[in-house]
């Protein structure tokens, strides 16, 4: 309601400078920016995930372009897209609970459908992940960690993974072909369910290996008491 409000303002905001000769486009952009987010209000879990996988692959075209700065520059850039990079990787968080919930609650009445979303959240699971890596690579960049490389190659393939795993996510909710047999039906959603395993344990270890990382780290950085 606020934002429709603020819609109907703005337009007719841009009516009444356009009638009296003004400059009608700064409601007109006011307009617009409400509309697209009052759009979003009403996605679906499937638009969520296009949306989401299209900001993914620009935000990997803009990382790329940040990878040839100078470093100072660089570091610049990056103070922008990491909290953009850090509000997707939110977003993917939200997405995984809503298949996550969304699988319980078809596992009695349609299995079928569970599998689907069990799948897709098995992909997204593995997109936050990958998520993870890009923000520690942008952050290591950022602070110049483990030397003056400055080499965000680890970041753009983190991005990549992360754009692979949203698309799978997009395919494993794609309804089943009518025309396929039943034999090859039960082989695909054995495959299927195997490789859903695979994605979401390949998320635990990855986790895990981050975990693990930071507490090295922490070890490193912490003072040695002397036993003198």
């Amino acid at each position: 309601e606020r934002l429709r409000s603020i819609v109907q303002n703005s337009l007719d905001d841009m009516k009444t400078a356009i009638d009296t000769e003004n400059d009608g486009i700064p409601p007109g952009q006011a307009a617009l920016q409400s509309m697209s987010e009052l759009r979003i209000l009403f996605f679906s879990i499937v638009e969520h995930l296009k949306a989401l996988l299209e900001n993914q692959s620009t935000m990997r075209d803009r990382t790329t372009a940040t990878a040839e700065m100078e470093y100072e520059r660089m570091k610049e850039e990056l103070g922008l897209l990491y909290p953009e990079q850090d509000e997707m990787r939110t977003k993917t968080q939200a997405i995984g609970e809503a298949l996550q919930q969304q699988a319980d609650s078809a596992a009695q009445s349609n299995p079928d459908q569970a599998e689907r979303l069990q799948n897709a959240y098995a992909e997204v699971a593995l997109a936050e992940s990958y998520m993870d890596d890009i923000l520690e690579s942008m952050q290591n960049t950022q602070n110049e960690t483990g030397g003056m490389s400055h080499d965000l190659d680890p970041a753009l393939e983190a991005q990549q993974g992360a754009i692979e795993a949203l698309a799978a996510a997009l395919q494993a909710l794609q309804p089943p072909q009518q025309d396929q047999g039943e034999n090859q039906d039960q082989q695909d959603q054995q495959m299927s369910k195997s490789q859903a395993e695979q994605k979401l344990q390949a998320a635990r270890e990855r986790e895990k290996k981050r975990t693990e990382s930071k507490q090295e780290q922490k070890n490193l950085s912490e003072p040695v008491e002397k036993d003198w």
